[in-house]
């Protein structure tokens, strides 16, 4: 519940197999086209990308 809170995660749950086939490929057509973020990058952020962050955390709750 806490990661809800704190990320503003959706929770959804599907009873319709077909829906659920639907969603999936969507999903996996959207990976295709999606860039991988890895640790190193995350940990390789500069003072100026980190400070950002830190403030767009802020507007967060407000998008």
């Amino acid at each position: 519940m806490r990661s809800l809170m704190v990320d503003d995660e959706i929770c959804g749950v599907f009873y319709s197999n077909e829906l659920v086939k639907q969603y999936r490929e969507i999903f996996e057509k959207d990976i295709l086209h999606c860039n991988p973020y890895t640790l190193e990058m995350f940990q390789g952020r500069t003072q100026k990308e980190k400070f950002m962050a830190s403030i767009f955390l802020l507007f967060a709750p407000l998008m």
